[in-house]
C-alpha cells in the first residue's frame, strides 16, 4: 500500500574530511531531509567529542610534563643547595638560607657555630675514603640530632661544618657544648670503628692553641698552612722549616722560628727559642696576623689583583 510504504535510508556521519561511520534508518520519505540534517549535526557532535578527548589527552600530557619538570627542578634545586653526601646544606644553600633567616629575625639574638671534623685526612689515608665518608656522615648526623629544629646546618668544606639558628634559651651555648661532648662520647664508646669521630668547635681549638707555648709544624712541603695561621692568630709562636709559604707568615725570631730546611738540629733549637720567648713572640704573632691577614686586607688584595688582571 502506498500509504504504508517506507525505505531504508543510510547517511554518512562526517565532519569536514573525517568520516566517523554511517547511520541507517527506516524512515519515511518525507523525513529524509530531516534525517540528513540530523546526520550532519551528529557528525559535528562526534567531531567535537573527538576534539575534546584530544584536548584532555594533551592536557594530561602537559600536566605529566609539568610534574616531571617540577620534580627535575626540585632535584636540581636540592643538588644546588645541599651536600649530596650528608644531605646538609652546601655553602651556597647555607649562605642564602642564613641571610633569609637573619632578615626575618632582625633584633633577635643569633648563634653561629663552626666546627671541624677531627683527623679526616688521617682516616682517609689509613682506613680509606669509604671510612672518611662514614665519619663525615656521622658528624653531620650528630649535628642534626643535637641542634634544635629550625637550625640551619651546612657542610661548607671537606671537614668543615657550620650552623646558624635563633636560640630561645639563655644558656643555649653551654647546653649545646655539653650535648655535643656527650653525643661524641656516647658514639665513640659504642662504635666498633678503629678511630674516633669528633667535632672540634672554634672555642676549643682557640683554647688548645692558647695553652701551647709553641706550635711545631715539621712539614717538608707547605703552601700557606692553616695550622700556622691559626696558631699565630691565637698568639702562639710557630717553629717550622723555612719552606714554601712558611716564610710569608713566620717572621724569623719575631713571631716564631724558621729552621733551615730539613735541619732537625736547627728545628730543635727553634723549639727552645720559641719556648724561651713565648710571651714576646706570641704578642707579635697576633699582631702580624692583624697586620697582614685580616678579612678586609685579604679582600682588598683580591680586588686589586682582579682589577690588575682586567687592565
Amino acid at each position: 500500500d502506498a500509504e504504508d510504504s517506507a525505505c531504508l535510508t543510510s547517511m554518512i556521519l562526517f565532519s569536514e574530511s573525517k568520516q566517523y561511520g554511517m547511520m541507517v534508518c527506516d524512515v519515511d520519505k518525507e523525513d529524509i531531509a530531516f534525517l540528513q540534517i540530523c546526520s550532519v549535526q551528529l557528525g559535528t557532535l562526534l567531531n567535537f567529542i573527538e576534539l575534546h578527548q584530544l584536548e584532555q589527552q594533551a592536557q594530561r600530557g602537559l600536566e605529566n610534563s609539568l610534574r616531571v619538570i617540577q620534580e627535575q627542578n626540585r632535584i636540581l634545586g636540592f643538588l644546588s643547595e645541599y651536600d649530596e653526601l650528608t644531605n646538609l646544606l652546601n655553602r651556597r644553600g647555607f649562605i642564602e638560607k642564613a641571610l633569609n633567616l637573619y632578615e626575618k629575625s632582625e633584633g633577635k639574638n643569633a648563634c653561629l657555630i663552626f666546627g671541624d671534623l677531627d683527623h679526616l685526612k688521617e682516616i682517609n689515608d689509613v682506613f680509606g675514603h669509604g671510612e672518611g665518608d662514614f665519619a663525615i656522615r656521622t658528624a653531620a648526623d650528630r649535628l642534626t640530632a643535637v641542634l634544635p629544629d629550625g637550625a640551619l646546618i651546612g657542610r661548607i668544606g671537606g671537614d668543615e661544618y657550620v650552623a646558624f639558628l635563633i636560640p630561645e634559651e639563655e644558656d643555649f651555648s653551654a647546653r649545646i657544648q655539653h650535648d655535643f661532648a656527650e653525643a661524641g662520647r656516647t658514639f665513640n664508646d659504642k662504635s666498633d670503628k678503629p678511630y674516633y669521630v669528633d667535632i672540634s668547635d672554634t672555642d676549643t681549638l682557640v683554647d688548645l692553641y692558647n695553652l701551647a707555648d709553641v706550635m711545631v709544624v715539621p712539614s717538608l712541603t707547605e703552601n700557606l698552612s692553616c695550622a700556622i695561621m691559626e696558631s699565630l692568630s691565637c698568639g702562639t709562636p710557630v717553629c717550622c722549616f723555612n719552606i714554601g709559604g712558611n716564610g710569608d707568615m713566620v717572621e724569623h725570631q719575631v713571631n716564631g722560628y724558621l729552621a733551615a730546611e730539613n735541619d732537625c738540629a736547627d728545628m730543635a733549637n727553634g723549639i727552645r727559642e720559641c719556648i724561651a720567648h713565648s710571651v714576646e713572640w706570641g704578642k707579635y704573632a697576633r699582631e702580624s696576623v692583624l697586620r697582614k691577614y685580616t678579612i678586609d686586607i685579604v679582600a682588598e688584595q683580591y680586588v686589586n689583583l682582579y682589577k690588575g688582571l682586567l687592565q
